[in-house]
């Protein structure tokens, strides 16, 4: 129902889903949708909107993983969780719940990961 959520997201105001300081778990997840429905140009670009936010503010790099974590990119997706975890994102407190990591669980990064920051592993 990738579509359906796609059209839910863009019934919302441009301001609400947009990548912006304040947007970021938002615009993430429109990204993640966009990945996992085949809309490569559309999760490319909510990237490219997060990296012009990096040379002005805060991003948080766990948001960014989950976009590539839609695309299928599980490199790019863990070297994101890498920066989170580096940079203590709050984000990384859900690393086991969002369905952003499913496909990366069988993946050792992960396990080594949780490990690392001292949760349960799979």
């Amino acid at each position: 129902m990738y579509e359906h959520a796609i059209r839910e997201y863009e019934e919302l105001s441009l301001q609400d889903y947009a990548v912006s300081p304040e947007n970021q778990v938002v615009a993430s997840g429109l990204g993640w949708v966009y990945g996992l429905a085949g809309k490569r140009n559309d999760a490319l670009r909510v990237l490219q909107e997060f990296n012009e936010l990096s040379s002005r503010g805060y991003v948080d790099f766990y948001q960014v993983g989950a976009i590539y974590a839609g695309l299928g990119n599980k490199d790019l997706a863990f070297e994101s969780l890498e920066k989170g975890y580096a940079e203590r994102s709050a984000g990384m407190a859900y690393i086991k719940a969002d369905p952003f990591w499913d496909e990366l669980h069988s993946d050792p990064r992960y396990a080594d990961l949780l490990r690392r920051m001292g949760l349960p592993q799979p």
